[in-house]
């Protein structure tokens, strides 16, 4: 079944085409947003969040964006909140940490947007003038979803500037999968071509029982 590829449809649903169907119905609601709408879904669950503390350093530019999130923790409670605008084609994320001993939780926020053919881009950065984006491929496994990134790309105003490589950070690898009729589970890794394994975490998150 061919699907329709408006600006409306969800940009999940035009990277992956056909294969958007064959996404397990948990994995399938978490990106069942259309843009321009104002659809808005909540998740909560729990994540641990591990990195090597040299890796700081390498880490510390992404965080200057409003990227990653530096914790080495198990078990944080995480509501991450996914929305739409009625005025933008983008999908945003909302992930609000609650860390123990911490009186103010911790906040990471991004958008998505449809990048043609399998990609999307998801930036960070709280100025509207200047973003980080990475560039990803995604594609459809067993009715896990699956992404990798190919690149980094700097946004500013409206000019894209390509940061070759991975150098600059190192290759993102998500793999998400369906735990639950309505529970999803994730796991996050960045390797760095140097010094392997740099950042990860792993999650596991319920949906509401609507979906």
């Amino acid at each position: 079944m061919m699907l329709d590829n408006s600006p409306t449809t969800p940009i999940f649903a035009r990277a992956l085409g056909d294969h958007w169907q064959k996404l397990a119905p948990a994995v399938k609601g978490h990106y069942d947003l259309s843009p321009c709408s104002d659809d808005e879904l909540v998740l909560k669950g729990e994540m641990s969040v591990y990195y090597p503390r040299p890796a700081f350093f390498l880490l510390g530019m992404a965080r200057l964006f409003g990227g990653l999130v530096l914790l080495r923790e198990d078990n944080i409670s995480v509501q991450v909140k996914n929305s739409s605008l009625l005025d933008s084609g983008a999908i945003f994320w909302h992930r609000t940490f609650n860390v123990p001993g911490r009186k103010q939780p911790v906040m990471f926020r991004s958008q998505m947007e449809y990048a043609g053919g399998d990609e999307i881009v998801e930036y960070v950065g709280s100025s509207p003038r200047m973003k980080l984006g990475v560039r990803m491929k995604i594609s459809e496994n067993e009715g896990a979803l699956n992404f990798q990134s190919v690149g980094y790309t700097l946004r500013i105003g409206f000019i894209e500037m390509p940061i070759p490589g991975h150098f600059f950070l190192g290759r993102a690898l998500i793999t998400e999968r369906a735990v639950g009729i309505n529970e999803i589970s994730m796991d996050f890794s960045i390797k760095h071509p140097l010094f392997g394994k740099i950042y990860s975490y792993r999650g596991r998150f319920f949906l509401p029982d609507t979906v």
